[in-house]
């Protein structure tokens, strides 16, 4: 099970993700821009959760699969409907972990929900 905290230190900061454990590999996606999340991974996680397909990713091609990868640098969770895979490539201690996609989608939604808030209290 992923255990996190939403943190947001004051008012005007970010809010960030915590993960604890052997999940805190998964902090790293604190350096991901917001539009990225808002408008492009939730809309396809909501999709795959759905259990659409998606058109890959930077292509022109009309192929459609049944997962969404996203992250940042060195973590990137590959996000299918029941099972997501996390994997940190960064150094030689390659880890890989599965966990329930529902989790997936609930931190990441929660999160990005509380990163729209902000952002709107900000007027950003």
């Amino acid at each position: 099970m992923l255990h996190y905290k939403i943190i947001q230190n004051e008012l005007k900061d970010r809010p960030s993700i915590n993960f604890e454990g052997i999940y805190s590999i998964i902090n790293e996606i604190n350096s991901c821009d917001d539009s990225y999340l808002i408008e492009e991974v939730m809309p396809n996680l909501e999709k795959i959760k759905r259990g659409e397909r998606i058109k890959y990713p930077n292509t022109n091609e009309g192929q459609l699969i049944d997962s969404y990868e996203f992250g940042y640098t060195a973590i990137m969770i590959d996000f299918y409907k029941d099972i997501s895979i996390i994997e940190d490539t960064w150094d030689d201690d390659f880890i890989k972990l599965e966990v329930n996609s529902t989790e997936v989608h609930q931190f990441m939604k929660e999160w990005v929900d509380k990163i729209i808030q902000w952002k709107n209290s900000m007027n950003l």
